[in-house]
């Protein structure tokens, strides 16, 4: 749900995900029909459906930063486990950040923010070339501390 709140699912794989919220037990009228939806209705259409499936199940929809923050924490593990890398996660937490930076609240920006510090770090990227291998490692290191910070508890 959190990527469906900051816009990162596209409507026509709305039912390809109540059709995985089926299976994994959850269950209403209208998640049966957004699963069973076509891919040809209209993104208006299967939106509500799926706003209807949310509340039919008692289900209420994150914040927007709040839903930030989770898909941030999600990617910030998959650099933590290998299974993203520092470049590509902190690609894709930096532009979540900054979707919902203007939506923080004041005084929220500091250096010590784990989200603000991949964000920046990611940027540091750019001018580095093939013969600055030693400065990428860092920076990849550095990344992975701020992935670690952030999915603490």
């Amino acid at each position: 749900m959190a990527r469906y709140v900051i816009r990162d699912v596209l409507p026509e794989d709305l039912p390809t995900f109540a059709a995985d919220a089926l299976v994994a037990g959850m269950d209403s009228l209208s998640l049966r029909a957004l699963a069973g939806a076509n891919r040809a209705d209209t993104p208006a259409e299967l939106h509500a459906l799926f706003r209807a499936a949310v509340a039919e199940l008692g289900l209420t929809l994150p914040a927007r930063v709040d839903a930030a923050y989770s898909v941030m924490r999600h990617w910030a593990r998959r650099v933590c486990s290998g299974e993203a890398s520092p470049f590509a996660g902190s690609n894709v937490i930096a532009g979540i950040f900054q979707e919902v930076e203007l939506e923080l609240p004041p005084g929220s920006h500091n250096l010590d923010e784990p989200a603000w510090q991949i964000c920046s770090a990611h940027y540091d990227y750019a001018p580095l070339t093939e013969a600055d291998a030693a400065q990428a490692r860092e920076l990849d290191d550095y990344i992975r501390r701020a992935c670690a910070l952030l999915t603490a508890p």
